[in-house]
């Protein structure tokens, strides 16, 4: 995404506002060294796509991103 992007200027600042109040998000490596501090063995990381808005062209992701998009909107 362009450094001008809403959607990323949008996570960017969550992200820089979570980590200053103490609470960093959940990413990756994170929940992947909780795992490993609780003496989980053999964690696979599993990255899957989740568009916000129906602009994909394959039909699965562009309906994912319909129910993202109106779960932003209604924001429940």
């Amino acid at each position: 995404m362009a450094d001008d992007n809403a959607i990323k200027m949008y996570f960017e600042t969550i992200t820089y506002a979570m980590t200053k109040i103490g609470r960093p998000p959940a990413t990756n490596e994170f929940l992947k060294q909780n795992l490993e501090n609780a003496e989980f063995v053999d964690i696979v990381v599993d990255t899957k796509k989740q568009p916000i808005g129906p602009w994909p062209k394959e039909p699965r992701l562009k309906n994912i991103g319909a129910m993202v998009m109106l779960n932003t909107e209604v924001g429940r």
